[in-house]
């Protein structure tokens, strides 16, 4: 009976013991596994910190950015604005969001541009100019580029670019009044660049040489070559002297033959633009066509030659009617 109270005893404490083996295991676990929980957990809030740091960064950029920026939907749908695009289209952003994109796109402005879904669905990059109505009524021209944030969501920045546009149209009008000008005078413009050694020039000016006008420029060598040989040394010397610095400006008279067969009397007033380092930069200047001026010289010309022959012809004749009347006179 000691003997078999003594294995009892043993196997208990085996048992206890392997017990307590498995606790301690377990514990360890346990102990392992809160140990990264709370590293997930740390990672968690430096996680959550950063993405609050960077969403208060975003909102910061959204609120202070120079241009307008407008988050949508696939449909269109204006999700989201900052202040600067409030600012462009006049309309509070309560009264934006929820409210499609087409709202602030005028009627002729969607007939003539539609807006394609798929450009701004698909994220389709690039520049697109657009006239936004604003809620008092007024248009702005806009140029935006649409991007895709992903499958459902694409922002848009905005450039109101107004001024812009109505600085180039007074541009253009300015440069088609110059033209007209230029046609009326049958004078053109050009520009010589020393950097290539050539010449470009205004619509006028290759029309005066029977070309089309093109915005090509022109190796000065086949200018040269239309000009006259004659009037070509003339035309080398003139250019040489502003080249190497002995005049800044000069003005030179010469005929060219056009590729029509025509000869054209001209009239070429150059200036030169220097570095401010020194050296020849360019020269720039204009080319009137003479032509129809030189042919009226030369038929006043002839026509005051004519009217003197015709003047001593009459004076002759008169002295001629004198003499022969005190002749007839002494005979009778």
């Amino acid at each position: 009976a000691s003997a078999s109270w003594g294995d009892e005893v043993g196997r208990l404490a085996l048992a206890f013991e392997d017990m307590a083996g498995r606790i301690g295991g377990e514990h360890r676990r346990l102990a392992e596994a809160n140990r990264k929980l709370e590293e997930t957990v740390h990672g968690l809030q430096q996680a959550e910190a950063a993405l609050a740091a960077s969403q208060a960064r975003y909102r910061l950029l959204l609120q202070h950015a120079g241009e307008g920026i407008l988050f949508s939907d696939r449909d269109l749908n204006i999700l989201d604005a900052n202040p600067r695009f409030c600012e462009l289209t006049g309309y509070p952003l309560e009264e934006l969001v929820g409210r499609s994109y087409r709202m602030l796109v005028t009627p002729e402005e969607l007939e003539r541009q539609p807006i394609a879904l798929p450009d701004v669905v698909h994220g389709v990059n690039g520049l697109v100019e657009r006239v936004y109505r604003r809620k008092d009524g007024s248009s702005i021209t806009v140029e935006l580029s649409a991007t895709r944030v992903d499958d459902e969501h694409s922002f848009c920045i905005v450039r109101d670019i107004t001024e812009r546009k109505r600085a180039e149209s007074a541009l253009r009008e300015r440069e088609a009044r110059l033209q007209e000008a230029q046609g009326i005078a049958n004078l053109g413009s050009w520009e010589w660049q020393a950097q290539d050694n050539s010449v470009r020039g205004s619509p006028q000016f290759f029309r005066i040489l029977g070309q089309e006008p093109s915005e090509r420029a022109i190796p000065y060598a086949e200018l040269m070559a239309m000009v006259l040989p004659e009037d070509a040394r003339r035309v080398r010397a003139v250019n040489r002297d502003l080249v190497n610095g002995e005049a800044d400006s000069a003005e030179v008279e010469f005929r060219v033959l056009r590729a029509d067969g025509i000869t054209c009397d001209l009239h070429l007033r150059g200036r030169v633009v220097r570095r401010s380092e020194g050296g020849i930069d360019r020269m720039v200047g204009t080319l009137q066509d003479l032509t129809k001026r030189k042919a009226l010289e030369r038929q006043l010309a002839q026509a005051m030659k004519m009217d003197a022959i015709g003047q001593l012809t009459g004076g002759v004749a008169h002295d001629f009617n004198n003499l022969l009347t005190i002749v007839l006179g002494n005979l009778h």
